[in-house]
């Protein structure tokens, strides 16, 4: 199933839970959701609904890796469906917490401009 990764899930960013995501699963290429992206420092944070068209990759997975990957993004994330810009659907973990006072609003959508 389709999961858009927009943040530290990335390819680019090789952190251990990027490596061990890209590891088994298979990369299908670049791709956009709409919502709004916050930079908190470490992590991105997106919110839906929104009017930005934010930046990111979408990766095949399957069952299993979204039951640690839901356990890795926590209470913070909620897991949901999203259109993207290519017409697909995916899965996308979507900011439910309060955003902190200190968060940065990325009107570009994209994550790796930091």
């Amino acid at each position: 199933m389709n999961l858009f990764v927009y943040g530290t899930l990335m390819r680019s960013e090789n952190g251990p839970m990027s490596r061990r995501l890209h590891a088994r699963a298979r990369w299908l290429g670049g791709d956009a959701c709409l919502g709004e992206l916050y930079d908190l420092g470490a992590y991105p944070a997106l919110i839906m609904p929104g009017a930005t068209w934010v930046s990111g990759e979408l990766v095949d997975v399957d069952d299993a890796d979204l039951v640690w990957l839901d356990a890795y993004e926590g209470f913070e994330y909620s897991r949901q469906f999203c259109l993207l810009h290519s017409g697909l659907q995916a899965w996308v973990y979507v900011y439910v917490a309060p955003l902190p006072e200190a968060a940065r609003h990325l009107s570009s959508g994209c994550w790796l401009e930091l």
